[in-house]
């Protein structure tokens, strides 16, 4: 059975707009999905329509063998980490790991086992003392990998936080393309001007 199904997904917004139409997908356990698309086309809002930030207006949203439309964010047990992570600055990075178990009240030494485990998988282990604002974003630690601790930690069923960074990063492409075409024309512009600018010059000789 697949982990999530999509059928017939509508998102339709008061000033009538509609960012995703009968949008249909099934999700396998352990597979990994790739939205790739232009701004605006749906993407995000169809990720938070999964995660239950964002309302259905239509169609059916399956997570296992439970309906889950009118599910609150936190029955759905999904996490989504956002290209703007948010840490907690005075928290060290042990605590900002475990935060989600302490406020779920998981017992201690089950807390300290996890936060281990996943720091070992992040290769933040010998920082976990550390607060974020030590790390840098341009090396291997890097902050942006604690916030991709929190999905780990809660034995999430499903885990979505790759395609969240993936389909934010395809983004970033689609505009450093955009800049390379213009930076393309405008060179092609400037070689067109030169060109008849000598040619003027020709012609009065």
């Amino acid at each position: 059975m697949s982990e999530i199904i999509l059928r017939d997904i509508c998102k339709s917004y008061e000033n009538g707009f509609q960012a995703v139409k009968n949008f249909n997908l099934e999700i396998e356990k352990g597979e990994l999905v790739v939205f790739v698309g232009p701004s605006g086309c749906g993407k995000s809002t169809t990720l938070r329509m999964i995660a239950g930030l964002e309302d259905i207006s239509d169609g059916e949203l399956w997570i296992g063998d439970k309906l889950v439309n009118y599910l609150e964010p936190k029955e759905r047990d999904l996490a989504m980490v956002f290209q703007s992570y948010a840490l907690y600055p005075q928290m060290n990075i042990y605590d900002n790991i475990a935060f989600s178990l302490q406020v779920r009240k998981v017992p201690k030494k089950e807390i300290d086992k996890r936060v281990h485990h996943v720091a070992e998988l992040l290769g933040l282990e010998n920082l976990l003392k550390q607060r974020p604002k030590n790390l840098s974003a341009h090396t291997e630690e890097s902050p942006r990998q604690i916030p991709m601790g929190t999905p780990r930690i809660r034995n999430m069923k499903k885990e979505i936080n790759k395609i969240a960074l993936i389909i934010y990063l395809a983004s970033f492409l689609s505009v450093v393309i955009v800049f390379m075409l213009l930076f393309v024309l405008l060179s092609v512009f400037l070689a067109l001007s030169v060109l008849q600018q000598k040619s003027r010059q020709n012609s009065m000789k």
